[in-house]
């Protein structure tokens, strides 16, 4: 697999995570409403959607807090 650095297209209401080829979190970011591109800071490898949800709160608490 080659290293991307490149835009993301989102959904909205979702924490968006850049995870590299180990699956170590390179970074997150907050999706707001109508934003259809994430840029990254660092190249990726893998890019993982988490949408708002009850049953994503934990996921999505660990990111951004209580």
């Amino acid at each position: 697999m080659a290293i991307r650095y490149e835009e993301t297209r989102i959904g909205n209401n979702a924490i968006i995570v850049w995870l590299d080829n180990k699956n170590k979190v390179l970074g997150w970011r907050k999706a707001k409403p109508f934003e259809l591109y994430l840029n990254s800071r660092k190249p990726f490898m893998k890019v993982l959607e988490v949408p708002f949800s009850e049953k994503n709160r934990e996921i999505i608490a660990f990111f951004v807090g209580k």
